[in-house]
């Protein structure tokens, strides 16, 4: 799985890659905007799993929306996201 962060065309990006390691032949993206629907779900820092779910970290001011997607349902159907902009700093 490649964390999105920019995208050479748009600047910032929502869209995860996820890759056969056997074989890197095969690949699918997973755009967690829903095609720039939801355009506050860009710009990531960093990603974690928990080998159930991907959740991709905000990256500072210019996001904060937390992602997680669904590793098994690779399909937006699998994403929900949480605004972190309420929660205080301290």
């Amino acid at each position: 799985y490649l964390v999105p962060h920019f995208d050479s065309s748009f600047g910032s990006s929502g869209k995860v890659v996820r890759f056969d390691l056997a074989t890197f032949s095969t690949f699918e993206v997973l755009d967690v905007t829903d095609s720039g629907m939801y355009i506050d779900r860009r710009k990531f820092i960093d990603g974690f799993t928990d080998f159930e779910h991907g959740f991709l970290v905000p990256m500072g001011t210019d996001s904060r929306t937390f992602v997680r997607f669904s590793l098994k349902d690779f399909t937006i159907a699998g994403v929900s996201a949480v605004d972190l902009s309420s929660v205080s700093s301290s």
